[in-house]
């Protein structure tokens, strides 16, 4: 398989791991968000009920028109929160059909205490309205607010437990997470390692072993992917140069040979060149020893000429003194 292929496969597999690992975190996060967002509203939940049950010891104890319409505001608002769909959990669905049946009893028992307390003057309620059913609606509507405390509080819980879940549920997943991406991104790393790092090293092993130590050594070309054909362009390359390397050392020697003869040839040509000029010489030596002596023959006879000449010239000098001595002496006796 070739390095690229490999390379896209790899990314295409991190790629798809990580939108994959990326969708499920995703999901996580919107189950924490749907938590958070449960556990505010549990909370708003708590604080309404907890309200709730003050306005209506507040109401009890003073029995005024301000507490029971603060009441009724207040069961107004818890009745919009109760009624909160989107709760998955088992438990907590439970807990909050309990929390909207003793909501909806616990308005009844409300107007029922408000109608036995209610439309007469503050002085006549006691001797008109039955203590004992006052006290045992009071009872009853105090029950039921512990009974929904209760359940509120046990929702809080559920979904703080719930929510503390999720949160370590999406810790691990994230620990997970990384050390899968850490582990995708070693095993991308190991095979572009094994796949175009160590090839390389060792090609470039072998071109040092070729170059330097062993000529004749043959790259390994066996590999199907670039690397091999990176391999068997270099080995082609090589071939080609110890080709012509060859050529090269062949022509050297015939041009060493063909030296060789050539200067065989001048060497032999130069001897007898030099034959030649000795006997030459030997010749000219004899031949300047014979001129040498006719030089010295004409230049004895010249020398001898030269004497004569010297002499007929000092004879004939004297014979004109003496022809002249001849004309003084005639004058005279003439």
């Amino acid at each position: 398989m070739k390095i690229r292929r490999k390379l896209h496969i790899g990314a295409i597999v991190s790629v798809g791991l990580a939108l994959a690992i990326s969708y499920v975190l995703f999901g996580i996060m919107q189950d924490i968000d749907r938590e958070i967002k449960q556990n505010k509203l549990t909370d708003e939940i708590v604080k309404e009920v907890f309200d709730l049950n003050i306005l209506t010891s507040d109401y009890l104890l003073y029995e005024e028109e301000r507490a029971r319409t603060q009441w009724e505001l207040k069961y107004d608002s818890v009745a919009k929160l109760i009624v909160t769909e989107g709760v998955v959990d088992k438990r907590s669905e439970r807990l909050l059909g309990s929390l909207r049946q003793g909501h909806k009893e616990l308005r009844n028992i409300f107007l029922q205490l408000v109608a036995e307390v209610g439309g007469q003057p503050l002085v006549q309620r006691e001797t008109k309205t039955s203590q004992e059913l006052k006290n045992r609606l009071t009872s009853q509507l105090l029950v039921k607010l512990q009974s929904m405390v209760s359940d509120t509080f046990q929702l809080s819980e559920s979904t703080s437990i719930k929510f503390i879940q999720k949160q370590q549920k999406a810790n691990m997943f994230i620990l997970v997470y990384v050390i899968v991406i850490t582990l995708i991104i070693a095993a991308i790393s190991l095979l572009i390692m094994r796949s175009v790092m160590m090839p390389i090293v060792r090609l470039q092993e072998e071109l040092q072993m070729v170059g330097e130590e062993n000529p004749t050594y043959k790259i390994n070309t066996e590999s199907k992917n670039e690397v091999g054909q990176l391999a068997r362009s270099f080995s082609a390359m090589v071939e080609k140069v110890r080709r012509s390397h060859a050529d090269l050392e062949k022509k050297i020697r015939e041009r060493t040979e063909e030296l060789e003869k050539v200067k065989t040839e001048l060497e032999g040509e130069v001897t007898n060149r030099t034959v030649e000029l000795e006997k030459a010489k030997l010749g000219l030596e004899k031949e300047v020893i014979k001129r040498m002596a006719q030089l010295q023959g004409k230049l004895f006879e010249l020398e001898r000429f030269q004497e004569l000449t010297i002499d007929r010239e000092l004879k004939m000098i004297k014979l004109k003194k003496e022809i002249a001595e001849l004309k003084k002496k005639t004058r005279k006796r003439g």
